[in-house]
């Protein structure tokens, strides 16, 4: 019979150039021909390289001079890649012309997956490999032979400005947003939401009060059902809470300090409305992209610190997790301003910080409950355990009291 092998890679997504999109076959593949040696299949790590494509803005070079050259043409790629590889003095490991014929190479003969990027696509990190990525982006291939690495090197997005003029760099910008946008579905939503992180270090780069193995930029909160990987996975806090047995259909709800909104948008799914808010202009902008990719049109994020949140409604529900150790008030004061957002008989879900760490939580709660009956309460530690250390807090499901005692 006639040897064959694992189809890798395979053609997805979007069209590569015309003339370029056919059967490639590994090299392996290729000797082993009609021989009749055995079936040869590979079980290897492969990843689609376009998840790559929001967290790394020289990728998006990369890819549009592969582009270019798969076109037959020599343009402005050309020339910033050149600028760009003579900024790290690198002309002779990383020539115009060496990547030109790696090109070539993979698209005549496929990818040979015994030499496989050093990479981690989970964390959307890449150690080496950059111009074999770009080129299966270009080519239109999805699966590519990886190593995982927790290491990584990348070009940070402030050095850009420092190797390019202004027209260049609005035109390394607008080819990043092309290929995103190409990719469509899920892919873009990836895409954008990781450019939005790599725009913003500052918002995404803490590992917040729990040590990581490994520093990476990542979401606090997680949802796993849009790939979207985090700190505390939004789908297992739902379950947790006993949402369920809780929100109803006519609620408007108000959360407070909502990070990336992904827990609010949870909410708007089994409710009337949330307004939510959080003092990182960047955790919004995150939330609005979520929540417009999946449709809702109930969810009205907003850029507010707790202390400058004003909102002339009542709401039928408050949340607010592990907010009140980042406001400038007491907790009583807190506690107070939330009792002026809610209806009589309203609920409140309130988590505490870890409580390990928080010895005041005791004391906090005997106040919550002057005001508040318990309806569901818990110990939750969510967070992700292959990538953070534990954290265990409480949680309370209250219900405002119609007498409030003084």
């Amino acid at each position: 019979m006639s040897g064959t092998a694992t189809e890798l890679p395979r053609d997805v997504g979007y069209p590569p150039p015309e003339g370029t999109r056919q059967r490639l076959v590994t090299p392996r593949e290729a000797l082993a021909g009609d021989t009749g040696l055995p079936t040869r299949v590979d079980t290897i790590r492969a990843f689609d390289p376009r998840v790559l494509l929001g967290d790394r803005l020289g990728l998006s070079l990369y890819c549009r001079f592969a582009q270019d050259h798969l076109s037959g043409r020599d343009g402005q790629a050309l020339r910033m890649y050149e600028k760009f590889i003579a900024y790290f003095n690198e002309q002779r490991e990383h020539s115009a012309a060496k990547f030109k014929a790696l090109i070539d190479g993979v698209r005549d003969g496929g990818f040979d997956p015994s030499r496989p990027v050093y990479a981690n696509p989970r964390e959307h990190t890449l150690k080496n490999g950059s111009h074999r990525v770009a080129t299966a982006i270009a080519l239109g291939l999805e699966h590519v032979p990886y190593n995982l690495s927790f290491d990584e090197t990348r070009t940070p997005n402030e050095v850009f400005p420092k190797i390019f003029n202004a027209d260049e760099l609005a035109s390394l910008l607008a080819w990043q947003d092309e290929l995103i946008e190409r990719c469509g579905g899920l892919m873009t939503l990836r895409g954008r939401v990781r450019r939005l992180m790599r725009q913003h270090p500052q918002s995404f780069s803490a590992a917040f009060s729990s040590k990581t193995k490994i520093p990476v930029a990542r979401l606090y909160q997680g949802y796993e059902k849009l790939g979207l990987l985090g700190k505390r996975p939004t789908e297992k806090r739902v379950a947790a809470y006993g949402l369920e047995q809780f929100l109803q259909p006519h609620m408007n709800v108000l959360e407070m300090g909502c990070n990336n909104g992904f827990l609010s948008i949870e909410i708007a799914e089994r409710t009337r409305s949330i307004t939510s808010f959080d003092v990182d202009a960047a955790y919004v902008a995150i939330g609005k992209m979520v929540s417009a990719h999946l449709g809702r049109t109930n969810t009205d994020f907003r850029v507010s610190s707790f202390e400058q949140f004003a909102d002339p409604r009542t709401f039928d529900a408050v949340v607010a997790c592990a907010v009140h150790g980042w406001v400038s008030v007491s907790f009583q004061q807190f506690v107070t301003k939330i009792l002026g957002f809610l209806v009589p008989g309203g609920l409140l879900l309130l988590e505490s910080h870890e409580l390990d760490c928080h010895p005041e939580w005791a004391e906090q709660r005997r106040f919550l409950l002057d005001h508040f009956d318990v309806l569901r309460s818990g110990l939750i530690d969510d967070v992700d355990g292959e990538m953070y250390a534990s954290e265990m807090r409480e949680y309370l499901v209250l219900r405002r009291k119609s007498a409030i005692n003084g």
